[in-house]
C-alpha cells in the first residue's frame, strides 16, 4: 500500500533537514580547520577553487586562473618539478600527498599540505583529481 502524500512529504522534509546539516556541519570543520577543497577536471584542464583555497593561496578571484599552469606558478620554483612528478604518479592511480611552498603575499613563502585522489572514467583515464589544501607551515 502506497503511502500518502503528506507522510511521503513529512519524509523528504526530514531527509532535507538531515541533509542540510550536515553540509553545516561540514562547512563549519573545512572552515575551523581552513582546509581548502580543488577539482581539476583533467581532460579540459579545468581548476576549481573554492573561497578557502583562495585565501590559503592568497589568491583573489579576480586573478585566479582556472587551470594547472596557474597552480604551477603559485609554487616555490624549487617544488615544481617535484609537485608535478607526484601528480604524474596520481595520475597513474597512487593517492597525492605532498607538501609544497606557495609564494605569500609579502614575497615570502608558506608551506601547504596537499591530498587528493585521480578518479577515472569508465575507460580508464584520468577524469577529476580532487582533493584538499592545509597549511603546513607560515610565511617564511
Amino acid at each position: 500500500m502506497e503511502k500518502p502524500l503528506s507522510q511521503e512529504l513529512q519524509r523528504l522534509e526530514t531527509l532535507t533537514r538531515s541533509i542540510q546539516f550536515a553540509e553545516n556541519q561540514l562547512n563549519l570543520a573545512l572552515s575551523l580547520a581552513e582546509i581548502g577543497i580543488w577539482t581539476l577536471n583533467v581532460p579540459n584542464d579545468i581548476l576549481d577553487w573554492d573561497d578557502r583555497m583562495m585565501r590559503l593561496f592568497e589568491v583573489d578571484r579576480a586573478d585566479f586562473k582556472p587551470n594547472y599552469a596557474f597552480f604551477q606558478s603559485c609554487l616555490h620554483p624549487d617544488d615544481v618539478k617535484s609537485v608535478n612528478a607526484s601528480v604524474k604518479e596520481a595520475m597513474n592511480g597512487e593517492d597525492f600527498d605532498y607538501s609544497y611552498r606557495v609564494k605569500c603575499r609579502d614575497g615570502g613563502y608558506k608551506k601547504i599540505r596537499g591530498k587528493g585522489k585521480v578518479m577515472f572514467g569508465s575507460c580508464g583515464k584520468p577524469v577529476d583529481f580532487v582533493g584538499v589544501c592545509l597549511v603546513d607551515g607560515g610565511c617564511d
